[in-house]
């Protein structure tokens, strides 16, 4: 398992990935945040 993802990420330019995809996973990742801690501080309200 890990020797394909070895081979994977071999497989890709870290320049062109990063710049192709790293501003999308970032929005992704900052989006999953924000919705993670807005429910988290929907559900502290409601508890108190």
């Amino acid at each position: 398992m890990i020797i394909k993802y070895k081979k994977l990420f071999s497989d890709i330019n870290p320049e062109s990935f990063a710049s192709e995809y790293g501003a999308e996973i970032i929005e992704a990742y900052l989006k999953i945040v924000k919705e993670y801690y807005d429910d988290t501080i929907k559900k502290a309200d409601a508890a108190s």
